[in-house]
C-alpha cells in the first residue's frame, strides 16, 4: 500500500490502525455504525491512558486527569475522583442572574448547597458543623422566622426566633426579657425592681400595729412581692412587720410600736426597697 489511501466509500478495518496523524472533512466513528456499546480511544502503546465512551453509564470516562481551560456545557460532568482548579469555579455563569445548585451524591433531591437569588442568600440542604470559629461581619439569626423587635441586626447581632439553650456559662453585660425568667428551678420571674420610697409622720400607739403608706415607691405594681429595708433615720423603737403593694407606686407596710420609749408618732423618712413580679 502506498502513502495515501483514498477511498468514496467506507474503510472498514478488522485491527488495530494506527495513525501518526489523522484528518477529515466529515465524519470519524470510533466503534461499532451498527450498534452501540463501550468504545476506547488508547494514547500510546501501553494502552493505560484512554478516553473511553461507557455506553451503559451514558458518559465519557479519563483514565486520568482532564485539564480544561475552558468550557461551555449544557449538559453534565461527572468526576470519580478529585477535581481541581487553580481559578474560579462558577455555577449559573452562562444564565441570567437566578437560582443555582451544587448537589452531593446522586440525588439531586437531597444534600446541596443552594444560591437563593431572591431574597439573596446560600441555604443548605442539612446540618452545618464548623470545625474552626464561625463569624459573622453582620449578624446572625437562628429560625425561619420570627420579627426583631429591639435589635437592628447589625455590628454582630444575635437573633434566636424560639428557645436558647446553653450548657455552659452566659456572660452579658446587660439583659432585658419582656416575658419571665427562671433560674435553676425557681419560679418564674417578670420584673425586678428596686429604689426608694417615703411616708410621712404616722401616729403608731405603743405595742400595737398601724398601716403606713411609702409613697413615690415608681416601679411598684399591685400584686408585687415587695421587700423594703431601713436606714439609720427609721426610729429604733418601731418595726415593720410586712410590706405589701395594692396599688401603683405606693408600698403598704405594717409597722409595730416597741413601746419601750413614750413616742406614740413614727417619724417619716425615706426607705429602701426591691419588689419581684
Amino acid at each position: 500500500i502506498g502513502s495515501n489511501i483514498t477511498t468514496g466509500g467506507t474503510l472498514s478495518v478488522t485491527g488495530d490502525a494506527s495513525f501518526s496523524t489523522a484528518s477529515t472533512t466529515g465524519n470519524f466513528w470510533l466503534g461499532n455504525q451498527t450498534a452501540d456499546d463501550d468504545d476506547f480511544l488508547y494514547m500510546d502503546a501501553s494502552s493505560t491512558e484512554y478516553l473511553m465512551w461507557d455506553d451503559s453509564a451514558n458518559q465519557f470516562v479519563f483514565s486520568n486527569g482532564v485539564s480544561i481551560p475552558s468550557a461551555t456545557t449544557t449538559d453534565s460532568l461527572y468526576i470519580g475522583g478529585i477535581a481541581s482548579t487553580t481559578g474560579a469555579v462558577y455555577v449559573g455563569m452562562l444564565s441570567a442572574a437566578g437560582d443555582d445548585y451544587l448537589y452531593f451524591d446522586a440525588n439531586e433531591s437531597l444534600e446541596s448547597l443552594m444560591w437563593d437569588d431572591d431574597p439573596g442568600k446560600f441555604v443548605i440542604s442539612d446540618d452545618l458543623q464548623v470545625t474552626g470559629v464561625g463569624t459573622s461581619t453582620i449578624a446572625i439569626w437562628a429560625g425561619t422566622g420570627g420579627t426583631v423587635d429591639n435589635i437592628d441586626l447589625t455590628g454582630g447581632d444575635l437573633y434566636v426566633q424560639n428557645d436558647a439553650e446553653i450548657d455552659g456559662g452566659l456572660y452579658v453585660d446587660s439583659a432585658t426579657t419582656t416575658d419571665t425568667t427562671s433560674i435553676g428551678s425557681g419560679v418564674a420571674i417578670r420584673e425586678f425592681n428596686w429604689g426608694t420610697c417615703d411616708f410621712a409622720d404616722t401616729a403608731v400607739t405603743a405595742s400595737s400595729t398601724a398601716t403606713v403608706f411609702c409613697n413615690n415607691a415608681t416601679g411598684i405594681a399591685s400584686g408585687d412581692n415587695v421587700f423594703v429595708t431601713a436606714t439609720s433615720s427609721f426610729d429604733t423603737e418601731f418595726v415593720i412587720q410586712t410590706a405589701s403593694s395594692t396599688a401603683t407606686d405606693v408600698i403598704q407596710l405594717r409597722v409595730f410600736n416597741l413601746g419601750t420609749v413614750d413616742d406614740d408618732s413614727l417619724d417619716g423618712t425615706t426607705l429602701n426597697w426591691q419588689s419581684i413580679r
